[in-house]
Formats: C-alpha cells, structure tokens, sequence
C-alpha cells in the first residue's frame, strides 16, 4: 500500500516547496517539488492529484494500491479508476490493478490563472511545439509559459544535477533572448521513486504540471513524434509511454486542466523541418540523449544531423554539430546511420528510403565492423 499524506508548502531562500510524506508499506519517504517564489502561489497542495499522477506507473509496476490523504479531483478519479488503470493493466504483461482510495473526489474549481504552458528541452519536438503556438488564430491556445523540468530526464545523483543545470543555463538565455515566461522546477521524487524514464517521461511530465493547476488551464506535452495511427497499448508496460500518450493525456485531463499531445499530426522530419526554419534553433538546439552537447555519435544526434541533411539544411547548424567534421566523413556517419537503422533505433525508418541508394556494400560492411569494435555497445545498452 502507498499511502500518500497532506502536501505542505514551504517557503525557503526564494523558492517554494511542496513537501510531503509518502509511506511505502512500513517505509516512509519524504518528497519535495519547488519552484521560484514568484510561481509559489500556484503550487497546488489542496489536491493529490499531482503524486498520485506520478506514482502510478511505480504502483502498478510494483503490486501497491494508493491511498491519499487529500482528496482527488473528481474527474480525474472517476478516469483514472473506470477507464485509465483497467485499460493499462488488461493490455500488459505484468502490470498490476491498483486500486485507489481517495476521500471523496472534489469537483470544485480551483483559483486558475488559464495559462498556456508546454516543456522546453531544446529539441525537435519541444520546439516544434513552440513555433506552432506562438501566434495562432486562436488566443487562448497561444503559448504563454515554458516549464524546464527536473523529474528524471537528466538522470540522478550528483551527474544528473550538473546536467540539469548545465541545460538550464543554456534554456534561460534562450528565454531570456525571445522573450519567455520561464518557469524552471526542481524534485527529488524521481529519486525517492526511480523508474525507468523512457516508460514514465510522460507520468513525470504530468507530476510536474499538476502540481502548477493552479496556474495552467492548458499544457501541450511534445509528442516524440508517434502520430494519431500509431496509438498502441498492446504491452504498454514494455515499451515507451510515447506510445499511448494521446490516450494518456486525455485520461489525465480534468474540466479544469487541459492537456494535448502536441503535433501529433506530423511526422519526426516533418517536425524537424518546421524547426530548420525558425534561426533560433541554430543556436539553441538541444538533441543529444548522452552530453550536455552534441556528441554526434548517439541515435539522436544522428538521426537529427540526417534529417537535417535530407532538407537541405545542416548547413545552418554550425553552432550545434561540426557540420564539416560530419561531410569529411560523411561515409562513416552513413555506416553509423546504417547501424542504427538495422538496430530498429526510433525514426531511422522514416529517413531510410532518401538515403538508401547511398548504403553500399561497403557502408554495410563498415556498419558491421562498428558493432564488432564495441563503438556503439555502450549506447545500445543505454537505450538511447
């Protein structure tokens, strides 16, 4: 049983915090999320919606029910227990029903400022959805906030902290530059509650979000570039939550919260296109799933600097990949490319066909030797 107590504000050396108490069977821990002072007022600690959001991927993947303190919102509950939980744990391997019991759902709205938020990573997906809602025929859908996370995307331990400072440094004067509402958020949760990001990132999202309802009346989650037809549930609990997050967000959503899988629509190149036109990603783009810069050898940056080949635009990104180091040795980055591709890495499918009159035998023979000499092991198990 996860018992889940009274969330607390405190105030302390300009940041607010969220703390509270979660009992893990006989096991007790404390979990804290924080925000700058200015954004405190918005900290929602009337609700449990927020942890229980974020502990449920943990519960079900561990046999606990939870239990809360504070009340659910009412919607959300009804979702979550008729629709949401059964769904995930009848389409699984090994996910476990868990059960909710929450004091009587509340239905009441809380003070909320309706603004418009999404997540800012620097990446295709994150700025595809900025440019695309910045300045659209619908004001109350235009983007007003930028949230910059720490729920597990950076890793944990002393690492995971210099890289989430070392990408914030680097998003603040993105913001800063444009003209950006910056709200930058800080937790321990994904270290009370370690899980595997990649089958989570959406849950800890939503943490993140649910604990500012009071500010958001919508927030548009990056889709990673799955599309409306490739929704699955089938061994949800196998794969990434990518996966399903159009079905996830809705379920997530309440009457007074709005959450969207954005471009949804479009395609990884399709999305990467939208971005090779707006000259701050020149400077500012981000994609690299191992440094704090571009490594030009993981999955991401390969399949970006590709895409980015294939429309006729790497050119432009100098500033982000050695462009020229890349051309100088353009029939190893085709092996390495290959390598992925063969591996089943996510989006190499899409860019294949522009490329595939250019994988020689020799190119294969390459790939081949790049996985005997190791080089890309390391990243393979790292599921990158």
């Amino acid at each position: 049983m996860i018992f889940i107590h009274q969330p607390i504000l405190e105030e302390k050396d300009n940041k607010c915090y969220i703390n509270t108490f979660i009992d893990v069977d006989s096991e007790s821990k404390k979990v804290w999320f924080s925000v700058d002072k200015k954004y405190g007022k918005y900290l929602c600690y009337e609700r449990s919606d927020a942890f229980v959001i974020g502990l449920l991927p943990f519960a079900m993947r561990n046999g606990h029910d939870i239990k809360c303190e504070t009340p659910l919102t009412e919607s959300l509950y009804y979702q979550l227990e008729t629709y949401f939980i059964p769904a995930l744990a009848y389409n699984s391997k090994s996910l476990y029903h868990t059960k909710l019991d929450s004091p009587v759902g509340d239905s009441s709205e809380l003070k909320n400022e309706h603004a418009v938020g999404t997540g800012i990573s620097g990446g295709i997906d994150s700025l595809s959805t900025i440019i695309t809602h910045l300045d659209t025929k619908f004001p109350a859908h235009n983007i007003t906030h930028l949230m910059f996370n720490n729920v597990g995307s950076h890793g944990g331990g002393e690492k995971g902290k210099e890289l989430y400072h070392i990408r914030l440094n680097r998003i603040r004067e993105y913001c800063q530059k444009y003209g950006f509402k910056l709200i930058e958020t800080d937790s321990n949760f994904h270290e009370e509650f370690p899980q595997n990001h990649l089958l989570t990132n959406t849950y800890a999202n939503m943490f993140a979000v649910y604990m500012l309802q009071k500010l958001f009346g919508i927030y548009y989650y990056s889709s990673v570039g799955y599309k409306f037809s490739d929704l699955n549930l089938k061994e949800n609990d196998l794969y990434d939550c990518a996966n399903y997050d159009m079905f996830c967000l809705y379920m997530l959503s309440t009457e007074h919260l709005k959450l969207y899988s954005s471009c949804s629509t479009l395609s990884r190149l399709e999305k990467t296109e939208i971005v090779s036109k707006y000259p701050p990603s020149y400077e500012y783009l981000d994609v690299c799933g191992l440094h704090p810069y571009s490594c030009m050898k993981c999955s991401k940056c390969i399949r970006t600097m590709f895409a980015l080949h294939i429309l006729g635009e790497l050119k432009n990104y100098k500033k982000i990949f050695d462009v020229d180091y890349f051309y100088g040795h353009y029939k190893y980055y085709l092996s390495l490319f290959y390598a992925y591709y063969k591996a089943h890495k996510s989006f190499f499918d899409e860019l294949y066909p522009y490329i595939k009159n250019e994988i020689t035998v020799l190119v294969k023979l390459k790939a081949i030797w790049i996985y005997r000499k190791f080089i890309l092991d390391k990243i393979f198990k790292n599921g990158i």
